[in-house]
C-alpha cells in the first residue's frame, strides 16, 4: 500500500514560514499586541459582566466608549496575529459583542443588553480592521 499525502494547503504552517508579506509588524510589537489584546478582552469582558455601577469618570456616550474598546481589541487582534485574514477578527471581535450584549440581557446584572451597543462594538471592530487592512496595502506596495 503506498502512503497518502495531504496538500500542501491542509498541512499546518510551521511558525517560520508566515508570508514575507505578512510580516507588516517587529516581532516586539506582535509579542506584545498579544499580552495587551487578552489583557483588554478581560477588562473588557470582566467591566461588562459585573454588576452596574455609577462610573465617576468624564461624561461620554456609551456607544462612543463601545466603539473605541472593540476597535482597540480589533485593532491588537490584528497586529497580535497578522497570518489570520483580517474578517476572521473582525467576525470573532464582533461575536464576542455581540455575546456580552446577550449575556447582559439574559443575567441579573442590572445592565441591559442591547442592540445598539453590539452595533456599536461592531462598527469598532470593523473601522479599526479597515484601518489594518490599509496599512497592509500600503506597507506591502512600499
Amino acid at each position: 500500500m503506498g502512503t497518502m499525502t495531504m496538500p500542501n494547503s491542509f498541512l499546518p504552517r510551521s511558525r517560520g514560514s508566515v508570508k514575507p508579506s505578512l510580516r507588516l509588524y517587529p516581532a516586539l510589537w506582535v509579542r506584545g499586541a498579544k499580552i495587551l489584546f487578552f489583557a483588554a478582552l478581560v477588562s473588557i469582558t470582566l467591566g461588562s459582566l459585573t454588576p452596574s455601577q455609577s462610573f465617576a469618570g468624564p461624561d461620554l456616550n456609551d456607544k462612543f466608549l463601545h466603539f473605541i474598546a472593540y476597535g482597540s481589541l480589533a485593532g491588537l487582534g490584528g497586529i497580535a496575529w497578522p497570518e489570520q485574514r483580517l474578517r476572521f477578527t473582525f467576525i470573532a471581535v464582533l461575536f464576542w459583542g455581540l455575546g456580552i450584549e446577550l449575556l447582559q440581557a439574559i443575567m441579573p446584572l442590572g445592565r441591559q443588553g442591547s442592540l445598539y451597543d453590539g452595533l456599536a462594538n461592531g462598527g469598532g471592530a470593523l473601522c479599526a480592521c479597515l484601518g489594518l487592512y490599509a496599512l497592509s496595502r500600503f506597507r506591502t506596495k512600499s
